[in-house]
């Protein structure tokens, strides 16, 4: 039903890992191999394979700041009734069966003030007599997620 939207990341923190893996492994298993590297093209080997290594780490880690974050906001936070705002639907068909995803935008209200967020990666189009739920930050309101199975009920 719901595809989490950190796959952006995990593929940047893929790739790199794998382009990582090369790197340090030719530059390690170069001259075995029989490659000859001078020493400034090993060095820059190994410098660029550690460099994507760190890249692939801080993907990882952002990812899982991001997912705590989410978290501890439908834990601990101050939840707000939510209104639609937008349903927009990248709708594609394939072999005649229509999938696609959605992304909807709520507006809520907090203090007298009215914020928007936004939830993306929905299988399925929310209902429409739903009346969803977000979980705000007090201190930062803006600072919210929707609970994606209000979307349905």
């Amino acid at each position: 039903m719901y595809k989490k939207p950190d796959w952006q990341l995990r593929a940047c923190a893929g790739a790199s890992a794998a382009l990582g893996l090369f790197l340090t492994a030719l530059g390690l298993l170069g001259r075995p191999l029989g490659l000859y590297f001078s020493d400034a093209e090993l060095s820059a080997l190994l410098c660029f394979g550690g460099a994507a290594f760190a890249l692939c780490a801080l993907s990882l880690l952002f990812i899982l700041l991001r997912r705590r974050m989410r978290a501890r906001l439908m834990e601990r936070g101050v939840a707000a009734e939510a209104k639609l705002v937008s349903i927009v639907s990248d709708r594609r068909v394939h072999r005649g069966s229509g999938t696609g995803h959605f992304m909807v935008t709520c507006r809520y209200e907090f203090r007298g003030k009215q914020y928007r967020s936004y939830i993306s990666g929905l299988k399925l189009g929310p209902s429409p007599d739903c009346s969803p739920r977000v979980y705000l930050d007090p201190k930062r309101p803006r600072r919210a997620v929707i609970d994606p199975y209000s979307l349905y009920r």
